[in-house]
């Protein structure tokens, strides 16, 4: 019994000194911990102190370099600014140099494009002038040739008169030989019947009249117009009873360009021409007027040259240069009609009926 007690009692101790043993243990555990905290924290702080100890050394080594920097900087900025100032009156001496040589060769090219364009001008006016001649010469030397041929018919006429004649005549006195008859002084054998030539003849019938080969005056291209050629043009629009836009009476080159001068590249107008019997088409280019010569024959309208097209009227004409240009080289479409600029139309005393 007493064992028994006292084994309790030593056990009792033994787990209380086990126990006690335990806390030291963990006690000193923690304390451990704690301590390995606390020289953890130590030398962090101590590292921190020494990084900042290092940077307010280095803070204080950048803040000389930037006292340094600035104050080379202010020496710098204050020698730019010289510099800038002593390039800004250069610059300015150079921009007068300059704007003073732009504005002497600005002068120099105005002058010289004023006379190019005068030069381009006169040139142009010479080539219309020289066109013009030169269409009118061709339209004169077909109206010499054919009045060369009429004059030939009518010779080759004559001396076919004349030897037929003779003929009769020998016939004549032949026949009075054999009769016993002589021929009666002073008479004349019996004139043979004329041979009749084919006359192509205009419309209705009529034969053309004669003229000469180039209008003398405008009476005498109002009278041409009214007797041979207002039924012949077409110009007039059967909607409207009236003359279409493009179609002017007897008006200078120059008028014809003066209407012109504004419009685009395609305007037309048909006026009746001063100096040959036919029309003349004005054309709105690029840069210029051009001017075509229409011929006015028995067969038809055509401009003239060599392989033109042969229209029945002036209308046609038109018509069909609106989609096919007059010439290879210019294309000059008709697009677009120059009409009347004043209350009284040009052409008005070539219809003083409509």
């Amino acid at each position: 019994m007493a064992q028994k007690l006292a084994d309790a009692e030593a056990e009792a101790v033994r787990l209380k000194e086990e126990a006690a043993l335990m806390r030291r243990i963990e006690e000193e555990k923690q304390r451990v911990v704690k301590e390995k905290a606390e020289r953890e924290a130590e030398m962090k702080r101590q590292q921190e102190e020494a990084e900042l100890y290092k940077s307010i050394k280095e803070a204080r080594l950048a803040f000389q370099r930037m006292e340094l920097e600035k104050k080379n900087d202010e020496e710098k900025n204050k020698r730019r600014l010289s510099e800038i100032e002593e390039e800004e009156k250069q610059a300015r001496r150079r921009s007068r140099d300059v704007a003073n040589s732009i504005r002497d060769k600005r002068s120099s090219e105005i002058f010289t494009n004023l006379q190019k364009k005068r030069h381009d001008l006169e040139k142009q006016a010479l080539e219309g002038q020289k066109e013009v001649e030169t269409s009118w010469q061709e339209q004169e030397k077909k109206a010499k040739e054919a009045e060369i041929k009429m004059r030939e018919t009518a010779r080759q006429a004559r001396t076919e008169y004349r030897e037929s004649l003779r003929r009769s005549m020998n016939l004549m006195q032949a026949v009075d030989a054999f009769a016993g008859t002589p021929l009666a002084e002073g008479s004349k054998a019996p004139i043979p019947p004329k041979r009749h030539k084919k006359v192509t003849s205009l419309q209705g019938g009529a034969k053309k009249i004669p003229r000469p080969a180039k209008p003398e005056n405008r009476q005498m291209i109002v009278d041409w117009f009214v007797k041979e050629e207002k039924d012949r043009v077409r110009v007039l629009d059967p909607a409207t009873r009236s003359i279409v836009p493009w179609f002017h009476g007897i008006i200078t080159r120059a008028d014809s360009e003066k209407l012109l001068l504004d419009k685009p590249k395609g305007t037309f107008l048909v006026r009746v021409s001063e100096r040959v019997w036919g029309y003349t088409l004005s054309y709105r280019s690029v840069n210029r007027c051009k001017h075509f010569l229409v011929d006015a024959s028995d067969s038809g309208y055509q401009f003239i040259g060599a392989d033109q097209t042969v229209h029945e009227s002036l209308a046609h004409l038109v018509k069909f240069h609106k989609d096919n240009p007059v010439t290879i080289s210019g294309q000059e479409k008709l697009l677009y009609p120059c009409g009347q600029t004043s209350t009284v139309p040009d052409f008005s005393d070539l219809f003083k009926k409509v």
